[in-house]
């Protein structure tokens, strides 16, 4: 399937996208020449029009990180620079009403280690992350546990 589009994030790979409501989100990701750090979402089934989201907080472009949708907030998670190869520390999150990226200064976001490439799901209001590479580390079989429970509740 293909859709005309008067705008429309580059052809890429290492990007991630999640589901909120009936849209798609995509963020980052990278081509031969470029690391992105762009923000697009697009609404489904209809595809008809990609919309690029401006944010209050211009974030590192990267590459295989993930986004995990949890309410009305996704969760921004590692990742790193394609050219550069330095791992990305933060846990940042996007209030889709605000349109607005924060970093995390919760105390389990202190026990994210430098990341790319993982796997990351929501279940039970509990995010599980499960390995990828870890700088100047081998590749990790662990599953880190993010406990939301309190999330929503605080801010």
């Amino acid at each position: 399937m293909h859709f005309e589009t008067n705008a429309a994030p580059c052809g890429r790979a290492g990007h991630s996208c999640t589901l909120s409501g009936d849209f798609m989100f995509l963020f980052g990701g990278n081509n031969s020449n470029e690391t992105f750090n762009d923000f697009w979402k697009i609404e489904l089934p209809m595809c008809h029009f990609w919309e690029k989201i401006e944010t209050n907080v211009v974030l590192g472009p990267r590459i295989g990180h993930q986004i995990v949708t949890f309410g009305k907030d996704f969760f921004l998670l590692g990742g790193r620079s394609k050219h550069s190869r330095k791992f990305i520390t933060d846990v940042s999150v996007f209030n889709c009403q605000k349109n607005t990226f924060v970093k995390i200064e919760k105390d389990w976001a202190k026990l994210w280690e430098k990341k790319t490439g993982h796997s990351a799901v929501l279940w039970d209001r509990k995010i599980f992350i499960f390995g990828g590479l870890v700088e100047k580390k081998n590749s990790k079989n662990g599953m880190l546990l993010l406990d939301m429970t309190e999330w929503g509740n605080e801010k």
